[in-house]
């Protein structure tokens, strides 16, 4: 199945449907319960015990045998509406499970920047602004936010460029951020910290637990975890490779990119499926080489090599699952259900046959949801009901252009008489005539024709000089609370 991004404004995707995911838990839960299998030496289910024990007990939850936990797992940013309703949809479940998103620290950005709409001749341009700049390419979890000054600084050329617009809206929620930015910006603290506070600031899931990726990924849990793969290296790098090409062939994608790339083989050495952290905080690949039993583990430069292969000597390595690791290490380890966006929908078809391969055991159900909204904006929709109009008008001057002529025009009445007479069900011969007519009055009222056309056209256009608010990237603090 191919997951797609719904494309009208305050469109949903959702699935499975929701009324089914109280029996998916279910059904997830004694999935994995069922599993037999042992991971490093440790069994499944005492490595998944402690693992949803150390969750639980961080989120303040009282573990139990009913305990039922939903994850999700993104990185941080100022997202728009179709992310922030994944979080929406964790809190959702909050009623009876432990909900929890992992903020996903150990991504790297080049620098946390927004798109911001702004006049620009007759329409509308887009200006990107960084917010936090990351010159020297380190994960979300290594840095910090700077002064708070420079940061202000750049709110004030966000509200300079929405004044101008005329949408009171977007500038009283912009101003409505920056009063959640006073309360919490410390000057110093780590970037993927002060994100997270901002957007639950904004947009509040208080039954929503956060924990982070860089503190699950220094568990013993998480070690002995990595330690099975880099163990049985080549049986992973067989289940990933096949899976990954089975995936492209049954969705028809030839680059090697897509979804994420082919792990490589350098002579005697197996490329890792999770990175390497340097002391400053940017991230290496990672190999592992030598035969079962005594292996050993180097980095992507070859600056650091260690062995043996157990999960005290594995800390120093710093390891941070890539995208495929990291959700199963979440679908199989700590969650009952995973939900996911479109894009991790997709690719974690690829997980499902890693998991099928690899521990030969049938992978949980997940859920996928997104949704579609834009920035209100009073203009633009105006112009897309009369465009709507315009269309409709243009599409029944064309099927019914009697409609359209005058009242006097005589072909125009042989039309009404004939519907007139057969009721609106013409023969094969009176539908000819009809045609025949309409044809001939379509002629007639064709300057009129021209004309809306002539205004669909100027309408069209005047929308895709407003085409900035149709995006569904725009940050949400360009939204009212109540919008999202």
């Amino acid at each position: 199945m191919k997951y797609v991004v719904p494309k009208g404004d305050d469109e949903y995707l959702f699935h499975p449907a929701w009324e089914s995911t109280p029996e998916l838990i279910e059904t997830n839960h004694s999935l994995l319960e069922s599993y037999g299998f042992d991971v490093a030496g440790t069994s499944f289910h005492g490595l998944r015990a402690s693992l949803r024990r150390k969750v639980a007990e961080e989120a303040g939850q009282r573990v139990s045998e009913k305990l039922r936990i939903v994850v999700g797992a993104h990185q941080p940013g100022f997202h728009g509406p179709g992310i922030l309703y994944k979080y929406g949809v964790l809190e959702s479940f909050s009623p009876h499970n432990l909900s929890v998103n992992f903020v996903v620290d150990s991504d790297v950005c080049r620098e946390v920047s927004v798109k911001i709409p702004y006049p620009r001749g007759r329409g509308l341009g887009l200006k990107e602004l960084v917010i936090f700049p990351n010159r020297e390419g380190l994960v979300f979890e290594k840095l910090s936010v700077p002064p708070k000054r420079m940061v202000d600084s750049r709110y004030d050329a966000i509200e300079r460029l929405l004044e101008p617009l005329g949408t009171e809206g977007m500038v009283r929620a912009f101003r409505d951020f920056r009063g959640i930015h006073e309360r919490v910006y410390v000057e110093g603290e780590r970037a993927a910290k002060t994100l997270t506070d901002y957007r639950r600031g904004y947009y509040a899931t208080p039954n929503v637990h956060d924990g982070f990726i860089s503190s699950i990924s220094q568990s013993e849990a998480f070690q002995i975890y990595a330690c099975d793969i880099i163990e049985r290296i080549e049986a992973f790098h067989q289940a990933y490779q096949l899976s990954l090409n089975e995936h492209r062939r049954l969705h028809h994608i030839r680059s090697p990119a897509n979804p994420f790339p082919d792990l490589v083989r350098k002579g005697e050495l197996w490329e890792l499926p999770f990175w390497g952290l340097d002391s400053m905080g940017r991230r290496h690949k990672l190999f592992v080489g030598g035969a079962a039993g005594s292996r050993f583990v180097v980095t992507g430069d070859g600056s650091d090599r260690v062995s043996p292969v157990e999960p005290e000597a594995m800390l120093s390595l710093r390891m941070r699952p890539r995208a495929v690791c990291l959700t199963m290490f979440l679908r199989l380890f700590v969650g009952d259900l995973f939900v996911h966006g479109v894009g991790g929908g997709n690719y974690d078809q690829v997980t499902d046959r890693i998991i099928e391969s690899y521990y030969a055991a049938s992978p949980p159900g997940y859920v996928v949801c997104s949704r579609t909204k834009f920035p209100a904006h009073e203009q633009r929709a105006a112009l897309g009901g009369k465009a709507t109009e315009l269309r409709e008008k243009l599409r029944r001057m064309r099927h019914s252009p009697e409609q359209y002529a005058p009242a006097e025009d005589s072909l125009a009445g042989d039309v009404r008489q004939i519907l007139s007479r057969c009721k609106g069900k013409p023969s094969a011969a009176e539908h000819r005539r009809l045609s025949e007519i309409r044809r001939r009055l379509l002629g007639r009222i064709m300057p009129d024709v021209s004309l809306t056309e002539k205004e669909l056209a100027e309408t069209e256009q005047a929308l895709h000089r407003q085409a900035a608010f149709h995006r569904r990237d725009l940050p949400y603090f360009l939204y009212p609370r109540c919008d999202l």
